[in-house]
């Protein structure tokens, strides 16, 4: 310990000397000599736009346009635009606005530019969904928004029961337009239904989720719940449910759907543990 003192003492010496040049002299004369230090008065400087930095690999999806005869399918429209910003989502390197985002623009007649300005997009996907019966007529268009020129269009004519088919298929041609790799992995049967019936009342639970109020969460519960009478494996269908009874639960204090989505969330996971949809509504 005695040697050690002088070199302690040494090097405290040494740090304050420094400390007090550079308080007394660097900071007031500096390190040039040549160069001259002039007091400029501050100036007021504007505040400028931020300007969004827009990405190539970027795309909305908008909400297909319900043009069936009676304009009554909208949710099933709607469901398809949800399905494909699902499936774009999940690819690596496309930068792709939420829902919320993509449907603000539903039904207002605003310019391609215009939105992908909004959402600072490179490309907008949009089309039309015809349904009538089990038949559904989809067409789709890949807009460049500088430009407004089509990268490509496509129809499709199919079975109801192929509509996932058709996100697929689209999804697809989007990726490899814009010379990206396919989703890692594809959805699970879990989230999927041949059946027209179960799709349509898994379609309109989704689309009653929208209005946020109690009545419409009260038919998407019973729209899932029909969904799930007919196919009770479906596990998108229980973490659908689980999903409005939570906010049944903590938006308007029902207690009884606080313990039923529960029990509904956990099913979903016990149906398909690989998916995040049910531990997602199970940590809500």
């Amino acid at each position: 310990m005695s040697r050690s003192r002088p070199l302690l003492a040494g090097l405290c010496v040494l740090v304050g000397a420094f400390l007090l040049a550079d308080r007394f002299w660097i900071s007031r004369h500096g390190t040039s000599p040549d160069v001259a230090t002039v007091n400029v008065p501050p100036t007021e400087i504007p505040d400028l736009p931020v300007v969004p930095t827009v990405a190539e690999k970027s795309i909305a999806v908008l909400p297909f346009a319900d043009l069936s005869a009676k304009q009554d399918h909208e949710y099933f429209s709607d469901g398809l635009s949800s399905g494909l910003i699902d499936q774009l989502i999940r690819v690596d390197g496309l930068q792709v606005p939420a829902r919320t985002s993509s449907f603000h623009f539903k039904g207002q007649a605003v310019a391609v530019a215009d939105v992908a300005a909004a959402l600072s997009v490179t490309y907008v996907l949009e089309g039309t969904v015809r349904r009538s019966g089990n038949n559904i007529r989809v067409h789709a268009d890949l807009v460049h928004a500088a430009d407004g020129l089509k990268v490509w269009s496509q129809d499709y004519d199919r079975d109801v029961r192929d509509v996932f088919k058709v996100e697929d298929d689209l999804a697809g041609r989007v990726v490899a337009a814009l010379q990206l790799a396919p989703p890692a992995a594809a959805r699970t049967g879990g989230d999927r239904s041949a059946s027209p019936e179960v799709l349509d009342q898994l379609l309109l639970g989704r689309h009653f989720l929208d209005p946020f109020n109690a009545a419409g969460l009260r038919r998407a519960v019973e729209a899932f719940r029909e969904a799930l009478r007919l196919d009770p494996g479906l596990a998108a269908g229980w973490s659908d449910l689980a999903y409005a009874e939570f906010l049944l639960a903590n938006q308007w204090g029902d207690q009884g759907s606080a313990a039923s989505g529960l029990d509904a969330a956990e099913h979903a996971i016990s149906l398909a543990p690989d998916s995040a949809s049910g531990y997602a509504v199970r940590g809500l």
